[in-house]
C-alpha cells in the first residue's frame, strides 16, 4: 500500500443551482496543519460580530476587500482556490448534477494541487472534501455517486471522505463560497477576470 500523503482539506462551496447557467463551484484546497491559521487570517479581517460571510447578501465592495485582506496575507498563501465551472451539461437531478460536478473539479483542481503542495507525490490519496451541506447534497443520489467514485474512479480515490457541513461552522467553506460567487461576479461584469488572479488569488477554471 502506497504511503499517505500528509491530509488535505477540499472546502467547496457553490453559487447558483446545479442545472441551471449560473451554476458553478468555489474549491479551496489547505494542508489540515495548515487550516486553522488561514481560518483565523480570515476571522481577524471581518468586522467584530460578523456573522456568516455569505456572498449574495453582500456588498460587491465589502466581498473585494475581505478576499483581497486574506490573498495579501502570508498565512493564506498555502490556501489554493479555484472557481470551477463544468464544460459539461450534465443531466439528472440536482443531487446527481451536483456530486458529477463535485467529483469533475476535484480531479481537475488537483492536478494543480500536486503540482503546488506535492509536487513530488505521483498522486494526491489523503484528501477529505467538505462541502456545504444543502439539498442538492444531502441524501442517498449524491452519497451514492460520490462514494463509488471515491473507490473507483482514477484521481478521485484520493478522497478518503466527504463531509457536508454548515457554511456557518467554517470560515474557510465561507471562502469557498466567496470564489465561487467571484465567478458569478465577474460574468455579470462587476469585476474583471484578471482581479480574480492577480488581487484574490483565485484560479479560474
Amino acid at each position: 500500500m502506497a504511503k499517505l500523503n500528509s491530509k488535505i482539506l477540499c472546502f467547496v462551496d457553490e453559487t447558483g443551482t446545479a442545472g441551471n447557467a449560473d451554476f458553478a463551484l468555489g474549491f479551496l484546497w489547505v494542508f489540515a496543519r495548515d487550516a486553522s491559521k488561514a481560518d483565523k487570517v480570515f476571522s481577524d479581517l471581518l468586522p467584530a460580530g460578523f456573522g456568516e460571510f455569505h456572498c449574495h447578501k453582500l456588498d460587491a465592495e465589502f466581498i473585494r476587500a475581505i478576499l483581497a485582506g486574506f490573498a495579501a496575507s502570508p498565512l493564506a498563501q498555502p490556501c489554493l482556490r479555484f472557481a470551477y465551472k463544468s464544460p459539461i451539461s450534465h443531466v439528472g437531478c440536482r443531487q446527481t448534477i451536483y456530486a458529477n460536478t463535485l467529483i469533475e473539479g476535484v480531479k481537475t483542481t488537483s492536478k494543480h494541487v500536486r503540482s503546488v503542495l506535492l509536487p513530488r507525490a505521483r498522486g494526491l490519496n489523503n484528501v477529505e472534501v467538505i462541502v456545504d451541506a444543502n439539498s442538492q447534497n444531502l441524501g442517498k443520489t449524491f452519497d451514492e455517486i460520490v462514494g463509488k467514485a471515491s473507490r473507483e474512479d482514477g484521481m478521485f480515490k484520493g478522497v478518503k471522505r466527504t463531509i457536508q457541513l454548515d457554511s456557518a461552522a467554517s470560515r474557510l467553506l465561507q471562502i469557498a463560497d466567496g470564489v465561487a460567487y467571484c465567478r458569478r461576479l465577474v460574468e455579470r461584469g462587476d469585476f474583471k477576470a484578471k482581479l480574480l488572479s492577480s488581487e484574490f488569488g483565485i484560479k479560474v477554471i
